[in-house]
């Protein structure tokens, strides 16, 4: 399944930042670990990186998070990076793998 109305994508990933989702992000042969946030601006997403990885703004990320007995990828593109916190453009889509498990990684 895919979400793919801008309002929805947005109202899921609000929720997301609520939730406090872990989230990976695999960009430039390195993998990211962080949460998504609530982001100042509309269009856009936010995500706080745990460790000091430099990206160049306009780099492509893949990001993969769980919510409950969901797994959802998306991919987007960096805007601008300020300390460990990245603004993220809202992806044309997201993918949703629904699972039987709790006990699946991402």
């Amino acid at each position: 399944m895919k979400l793919r109305f801008p309002a929805e994508i947005d109202a899921h990933l609000s929720f997301a930042a609520l939730d406090n989702a872990e989230v990976t992000v695999t960009t430039e042969g390195e993998s990211i670990d962080g949460v998504l946030g609530y982001s100042d601006t509309f269009g856009t997403v936010t995500f706080f990186a745990r460790n000091g990885a430099r990206l160049r703004p306009d780099a492509e990320i893949r990001a993969s998070y769980r919510l409950d007995n969901q797994i959802m990828q998306f991919v987007t593109r960096v805007i601008d990076i300020v300390g460990n916190r990245w603004q993220l453009r809202r992806p044309h889509n997201i993918d949703v793998t629904y699972t039987d498990s709790d006990d699946v990684q991402h």
